[in-house]
């Protein structure tokens, strides 16, 4: 089974090694300490668990690989499958490289992950983020591990499926006194995230254009307008989504050349389709207005470290520090 794995391996778009950042001194390993090992059960006892839940304006993949017997396993691979309209930002603890050139499956990419060692009652908890790139439905992600037991037998897990829902959302314009804005936002239960967008020209921007389309986009949405601000450019709109019946607010500003959108609603979920469909529009309408030949123009202003949004969209070349991990970056 090892070598089939093994010939798998050119498929693979992505390898994560994870590294003991620790070298402790090695303890004399004798036939007598190994027939020990090889006593203990294992059968049962080496656990996949996965989840996947919003975060922000992107998913977040955990992968827990949990090993509860008496004894080590060894040659651990993880293999992730995800269907390709999502975009893998960033990972948790490790950074992860992948080749996105290697795939001969336009439906699905794959991560591999890599431990040489799960320690006796110990655990390896890996955190993917992912963006979608479109709305869709019905697709799902899901991964398996395979190892070497304490028998020198290779063993498989498979995780269960998890279903990804981005259908399209259906909103219905709800008037409230613009005073009422900043109770909404301050409420304990309320879920945020904020899709930050950098426009990668270098000509000057016509910034008024630009906020014109934010609020035509929010207004194709069904959204009513609350409150606006022309001198700061930035902009209240409001609504319910029909199916969940949850209230959203969404702000649209233009900020030091960048092009924001916050929601804000009690229902995560809703907040991630909800602002994959806000980008998508935004692509569409400067494509017709010709401020723009691909999406490729369009780029997520997210930390690649942490995450965190960029404080603003540096000029071509120069780098950028994160307000968070004050890692130093170029955006293009």
């Amino acid at each position: 089974m090892l070598e089939e794995n093994d010939s798998k391996s050119n498929k693979i778009h992505g390898l994560v090694l994870f590294e003991e950042t620790e070298i402790e001194e090695e303890e004399e390993f004798t036939e007598e300490k190994a027939a020990k090992l090889e006593e203990v059960s294992q059968e049962n006892k080496i656990k996949l668990q996965t989840e996947l839940k919003p975060y922000g304006d992107q998913y977040l993949y955990r992968i827990i690989v949990e090993n509860q017997s008496e004894a080590p396993i060894t040659e651990v691979k993880v293999k992730v499958n995800y269907p390709s309209f999502l975009e893998l930002k960033r990972s948790s603890p490790p950074t992860v490289s992948f080749d996105t050139n290697n795939s001969n499956d336009d439906d699905l990419e794959h991560i591999k992950i890599m431990f040489d060692e799960v320690s006796k009652k110990d655990q390896k908890r890996i955190n993917l983020f992912y963006t979608p790139k479109t709305l869709t439905n019905g697709e799902g992600i899901s991964s398996v591990i395979t190892f070497v037991n304490n028998q020198d037998l290779v063993r498989v897990i498979n995780s269960k499926e998890i279903t990804i829902d981005l259908s399209a959302l259906s909103i219905h314009p709800k008037i409230i006194p613009s005073s009422n804005i900043k109770k909404f936002v301050a409420k304990p239960d309320v879920k945020r995230a904020i899709k930050s967008l950098g426009i990668l020209i270098e000509d000057e921007l016509d910034l008024d254009e630009i906020f014109a389309q934010v609020n035509l986009i929010l207004r194709m949405n069904n959204f009513q307008l609350i409150a606006k601000d022309l001198e700061k450019k930035i902009v209240w709109y409001f609504g319910t989504e029909l199916e969940s019946k949850q209230d959203i607010l969404i702000i649209g500003q233009i900020n030091k050349r960048k092009i924001e959108w916050l929601a804000t609603s009690r229902d995560p979920h809703i907040l991630i389709p909800l602002l994959t469909m806000v980008k998508q529009d935004f692509i569409e309408r400067l494509k017709r207005l010709k401020m723009i030949d691909s999406p490729d123009q369009i780029m997520e202003l997210n930390c690649k470290n942490c995450g965190y949004v960029l404080p603003e969209l540096p000029k071509v070349g120069e780098m950028v520090e994160c307000t968070k991990c004050h890692l130093e970056q170029k955006v293009w």
